[in-house]
């Protein structure tokens, strides 16, 4: 990909030992908007794109329908069955939502229509929690802020025994 638009690796991203790997895409597009000196990446049709951050010992993976990818600004946004994936050792987050928009500098960013899934250990068990809202805005320090949420440990939020329901509700 990198040799077909006649750019080096180090163009794909400023930080150094991070590695992007494109799984799965039925369309890549390179362009530039010369206004503006902002170079895009757009990717479509059944992406799966994975990010190794070798510093962090941390791995997110993207699937999606479309990616944009803003190299100058350092933003990328995914659309459509939006699927994230965080893994840091043996700890996994996973999103899933409409859109999401981060910034790849520390991964902070907003998910739309969005539906977190983590898992929590409790007296010595495991368990999936279930996170929910309109949006949820996630620092790059791990601390989320999600509108119009729901958090459960049913997978079905509205028939299960539990929730909390709020407008607001800050995780951290």
């Amino acid at each position: 990909l990198l040799a077909h638009f006649n750019a080096e690796e180090e163009t794909v991203t400023e930080k150094k030992g991070d590695t992007f790997i494109i799984r799965s895409a039925d369309k890549t597009r390179y362009f530039n908007i010369e206004k503006n000196d902002e170079n895009y990446i757009t990717i479509s049709g059944n992406i799966i794109l994975e990010v190794n951050e070798e510093e962090k010992k941390t791995s997110h993976e993207i699937q999606a329908d479309k990616l944009i990818y803003n190299q100058k600004q350092q933003l990328m946004t995914a659309e459509g069955s939006v699927m994230y994936t965080r893994k840091t050792g043996e700890k996994e987050e996973k999103y899933f939502g409409d859109k999401l928009t981060f910034n790849l500098e520390d991964w902070s960013g907003v998910f739309f229509n969005s539906i977190s899934e983590k898992n929590i250990e409790m007296n010595q068990n495991e368990v999936t929690f279930f996170y929910s809202g309109e949006r949820i805005f996630k620092s790059g320090k791990d601390v989320s802020v999600m509108e119009n949420a729901v958090i459960t440990s049913s997978e079905d939020p509205d028939n299960s025994y539990y929730r909390l329901k709020a407008r607001k509700i800050w995780l951290m």
